[in-house]
């Protein structure tokens, strides 16, 4: 006996032998029993049913990761989610092409692997108030949504960042600094950037006119700069790029004297950031460009800065 795919009842097909042939023509899932006839000629008992499916399974269920609800900014780094399909047994479908579309923003297909399939949520560049984005997933005669908080993008930021630097010669050590960011009126994405940060470690002074021999020192450098920046948004996150103008100073101590000084001089940066928690983990690199002479040396203040941070964003 066999129910085809939307019959409520099953046919039964005669054989006289141990095999059967029957017409399949809707994709579906087919439900068939066999019986024997008894000695005396009756009808024995139906066998436990067994179940194939001709074409693919159709989807019933789907389930979003991380969930089917999420927050982004208005502008923010580009959001990843995946999407797992199942049959009305809970199966997997695996190869249904799953399209996915937003009312707000845009989604963009990342591929798929057996019956789970991967996204990636493009949040609008401007809201003016908070509001909600749907997602629908659809296949055939299924569909579902999920839901995007997308509220208006920061206009502020605070920054604490650690790392390592060094002035490409006799100084390196240490790195702590800070970062303040605003956004830029009238030009989406782009920001502007306070910071400080310093760092320090002991060096050797050439000798040179009334230095005899090598000295040894300690020095530390402290930067502040202003920066305008542009982020944009990719799936690996947020990337970002900088340039401004930079104040170096110095101060380099002996064990018979010290001496300040410091000079102007220009800083590029260029990093990456990632949503993380109720704000922004990144990773960045700054090269600054600045000498200073004082009374005990000439040093070079600019150099390469590698640092991790956070970012708050109220």
């Amino acid at each position: 006996a066999v129910r085809r795919p939307g019959a409520s009842e099953p046919e039964v097909l005669p054989a006289s032998e141990p095999r059967v042939s029957f017409a399949v023509a809707d994709e579906g899932e087919y439900e068939w029993r066999v019986r024997a006839i008894e000695a005396d000629g009756t009808p024995g008992h139906w066998s436990s049913q067994a179940l194939f499916n001709r074409g693919r399974p159709r989807i019933a269920r789907a389930v979003f990761r991380p969930g089917s609800r999420w927050s982004v900014a208005a502008g923010s780094e580009v959001t990843s989610f995946e999407v797992d399909v199942y049959d009305a047994r809970g199966r997997p479908v695996e190869g249904a092409p799953l399209a996915a579309a937003s009312d707000l923003g845009s989604v963009v297909p990342l591929g798929a692997d057996g019956a789970t399939h991967r996204f990636a949520f493009l949040a609008p560049e401007h809201v003016h108030e908070a509001t909600v984005a749907e997602i629908r997933v659809a296949d055939r005669d299924f569909a579902t949504t999920a839901q995007v908080n997308v509220r208006p993008p920061p206009r502020f930021r605070f920054t604490a960042r650690a790392g390592f630097a060094t002035n490409l010669g006799a100084l390196a050590g240490p790195w702590v600094g800070a970062e303040v960011a605003m956004k830029a009126p009238m030009v989406r994405r782009a920001w502007i950037l306070g910071r400080v940060g310093s760092f320090g470690g002991g060096m050797e002074i050439p000798a040179s006119l009334g230095l005899d021999a090598p000295l040894r020192a300690d020095a530390r450098v402290i930067s502040a700069s202003v920066l305008a920046a542009y982020e944009w948004s990719a799936p690996s996150g947020t990337l970002q790029v900088g340039a401004g103008p930079a104040l170096h100073f110095a101060h380099v101590e002996t064990n018979r004297q010290s001496g300040a000084m410091w000079d102007a001089g220009l800083e590029l940066t260029v990093g990456i950031a990632r949503r993380w928690g109720p704000g922004k983990a990144l990773v960045q690199a700054s090269l600054d460009f600045g000498t200073a002479e004082g009374t005990l040396a000439r040093m070079r203040t600019g150099g390469l800065v590698v640092s991790v941070g956070y970012g708050w964003e109220p």
